[in-house]
């Protein structure tokens, strides 16, 4: 089947005729995105609606692209295996969509279409780019650096999967950062896990130093927490401790993520709950 004014063109698969083979979605989706730069007259209409690809057929005859795009294509499209590394996880392709749109190189930013996956996004963001294959490699190795490090970050976020009690962690973290303000521009949705935050964190600009005293401040604001929920149906007592057992009392607290008066309050009701079973067992033996 042709279309009525081309002849020699197949409606099915219009661009077939124009570049000799079927094109592969990812083509298609930078083949729409390239022919947007060529004319203000270029419009391919809305992605993946049914003329789609007969517009871009008429577009390409029209202006005559057709040995334009195909250099560009040469010059700029690396191939499949170069994206091998970014995966379908959403960490990973929430930093690169950020990263690559706030990429402040000339004619990087691009809306790209809606219909797209998040990972087809990032790899339509890189093969927009009008730049040599080396140049695209080149920036590739450097998100690579830039992933690995990142993910290296990780391990000072221990703290919240330890001893449990992640999710209130994470609440605790979201209200931390609301009561400080530091959600800038933009309110994440809030957090209930660590992968929340770190989604919020990753494209926040903030310094490796800057997340660390975050943490410790969290820490802070949790342990006052835990404190206030632990004071409700108590009355307060004064403890005056040797050196020696205020370090073995922190050391507990720590292995076992409670405040100290937690750890003293367990102990007490662990000692007098064992030796209550000793004495009733005693108390059978007596004549």
């Amino acid at each position: 089947m042709t279309t009525k004014n081309t002849p020699g063109i197949d409606f099915n698969d219009p661009l077939r005729a124009v570049f000799g083979r079927k094109l592969s979605r990812r083509e298609v989706v930078w083949l729409w995105l390239a022919l947007r730069d060529e004319s203000d007259y270029a419009d391919p209409g809305e992605f993946g609606a049914p003329d789609m690809e007969a517009r871009m057929t008429g577009i390409i005859l029209r202006f005559s692209l057709k040995e334009k795009l195909i250099e560009r294509h040469k010059a700029t499209m690396l191939p499949e295996h170069a994206f091998e590394w970014i995966k379908n996880d959403r960490r990973q392709l929430n930093w690169l969509d950020w990263s690559l749109r706030y990429d402040r190189t000339p004619g990087c930013f691009t809306n790209t279409p809606v219909a797209l996956s998040i990972r087809d996004t990032v790899v339509a963001l890189l093969d927009y780019k009008n730049q040599s294959t080396q140049n695209k490699i080149y920036q590739i190795n450097g998100l690579k650096a830039q992933w690995s490090l990142l993910q290296e970050e990780d391990k000072f976020f221990s703290w919240f999967k330890t001893s449990g009690n992640t999710k209130l962690k994470c609440q605790t973290a979201w209200d931390w950062y609301i009561s400080h303000n530091l959600f800038r521009f933009r309110h994440p949705h809030r957090f209930s896990n660590l992968e929340d935050i770190f989604l919020f964190l990753d494209t926040s600009n903030f310094k490796i130093d800057e997340k660390r005293f975050h943490i410790e401040e969290i820490k802070k604001e949790w342990k006052r927490n835990q404190v206030k929920k632990n004071l409700n149906g108590k009355k307060q007592t004064n403890l005056a401790l040797s050196d020696e057992a205020r370090r073995k009392l922190d050391q507990l607290a720590e292995m076992w993520g409670q405040t100290m008066v937690t750890v003293v309050e367990r102990l007490i009701l662990e000692a007098h709950k064992e030796n209550a079973e000793n004495f009733a067992q005693s108390k059978k033996f007596r004549f």
